[in-house]
C-alpha cells in the first residue's frame, strides 16, 4: 500500500465518522433545544403576564375611574399619560392687551397697554389635553385643538389659536399655579386643578406662536376668525358656526397624536430597567442556556460514538489492509 492509498482510506473513514457525528448531534438538538425554546417561551409570556398588571390604574380598593371626557389611559412604567378630549363650548376667557390690541408682533404697545385685561366670550372647537404624570405627579400637558372627535391616533392636531403653548404643544402654565396643592397619585384632582388654572389664566404674549400664525392665517381665509373681536362677534350671532360653517383651520405640522404619546412614553425610567431586566433574564440567560446545552450535546454525542467508532474503523482499516 503506497502513501495516496493510506490516505484515501483515511480520508473514507474521516467521512464516514463525521457523517455519523452530524447525524447524531442534529438528533440530539432537536429534542433538546425544542426544549429549551419552549421552556423560554413560557418564562416571556409568565413575564410578560407580571408586568403587564402593572399597566393598569389600580388603588388599594380596585380600578381607579378616570375624570369625564378621557379617551385614552397608557402606563409604561412609572408613566402615566392621558388624553381627555373636551367637545365643542363657549368660553370666557382672559387676554392681555399684547395680543388683542396689536395686529402684529411688529407693534409697539406700551407696558401699560400690553398688560391690560380683556374678557372675550369664544366658541371653541374640540379641544383635547394630553397629561403626562411621573410616579403619580404631573409634569407636563399639551393642548391642540381638533375640528372632530378623535377616531385615530393617526390624526394631526390643529394649531390652538391660543398662546402660553409652545411649537411641541406643551402649555406654559407659569410660576402662579401652586403645585404643592397636587395630591400624589390623585389624577382626577390633578386633572381638574391644572385644567381650571389654564381656563382662568390670562394669556399673555409669551409662547405665542400658535395665535399669531393662525391671526395671520385666518386674515385671507376665515375674517371671523382675523381678530378675537371678530372671532367673539362671530360667537355672538351664531355660537355654532365653528361646526356648522367649518373653520379652516392651521394644521400641527409635527407629530400626529399617537407620536405625541409615544414621545410622552418613551424616556421612562422604570420602563427601560424592564426592558433591561428581560434582556438579563431572558437573552442573556437563553444564549447561555443553548451554549450549554450544545457543549453537553457535542459531548454527549462524543462518548455515544467514540469507542464504537474505534471499533468500526479498526476493522475497516485491517479489511482494507487485508485486501
Amino acid at each position: 500500500m503506497n502513501k495516496q492509498q493510506a490516505q484515501e482510506i483515511i480520508k473514507e473513514i474521516i467521512t464516514k465518522s463525521q457523517a455519523r457525528f452530524k447525524q447524531e448531534l442534529v438528533g440530539e438538538n432537536e429534542e433538546m433545544l425544542d426544549r429549551v425554546l419552549r421552556q423560554y417561551r413560557s418564562k416571556i409570556a409568565r413575564k410578560s403576564w407580571k408586568y403587564s398588571q402593572k399597566w393598569s390604574r389600580w388603588d388599594s380598593d380596585g380600578p381607579v375611574l378616570m375624570p369625564d371626557y378621557t379617551r385614552i389611559y397608557y402606563r409604561k412604567g412609572v408613566t402615566e399619560v392621558m388624553l381627555q378630549e373636551f367637545p365643542p363650548q363657549i368660553r370666557t376667557l382672559k387676554f392681555r392687551g399684547a395680543l388683542v390690541s396689536r395686529s402684529n408682533t411688529d407693534e409697539i404697545l406700551d407696558v401699560a397697554k400690553s398688560e391690560k385685561l380683556y374678557n372675550f366670550t369664544l366658541a371653541l372647537p374640540t379641544v383635547v389635553f394630553i397629561f403626562k404624570f411621573v410616579d403619580g405627579i404631573f409634569t407636563e400637558v399639551k393642548c391642540a385643538f381638533c375640528d372632530r372627535t378623535l377616531k385615530r391616533l393617526e390624526e394631526r392636531p390643529i394649531r390652538p389659536y391660543l398662546s402660553n403653548i409652545d411649537s411641541s404643544l406643551s402649555v406654559c402654565l407659569g410660576t402662579s399655579m401652586d403645585r404643592s396643592q397636587l395630591i400624589k397619585g390623585d389624577l382626577t384632582q390633578q386633572v381638574s386643578f391644572i385644567l381650571d388654572h389654564f381656563w382662568h389664566t390670562a394669556y399673555s404674549d409669551e409662547w405665542s406662536g400658535h395665535f399669531w400664525a393662525n391671526r395671520a392665517h385666518f386674515q385671507d381665509s376665515d375674517t371671523r376668525m382675523s381678530s378675537i373681536q371678530n372671532w367673539q362677534e362671530e360667537t355672538t350671532e351664531n355660537s355654532l358656526f365653528i361646526l356648522e360653517k367649518g373653520v379652516n383651520w392651521l394644521q400641527h405640522s409635527e407629530e400626529n397624536f399617537g407620536d405625541i404619546i409615544v414621545k410622552m412614553l418613551q424616556d421612562d425610567t422604570e420602563n427601560q430597567k424592564l426592558q433591561d431586566d428581560l434582556y438579563v433574564d431572558l437573552v442573556d440567560s437563553f444564549f447561555e442556556e443553548i451554549k450549554n446545552t450544545v457543549q453537553e450535546n457535542t459531548k454527549m454525542v462524543g462518548d455515544k460514538i467514540s469507542e464504537q467508532q474505534i471499533d468500526d474503523f479498526a476493522e475497516e482499516l485491517l479489511t482494507r489492509l487485508r485486501s
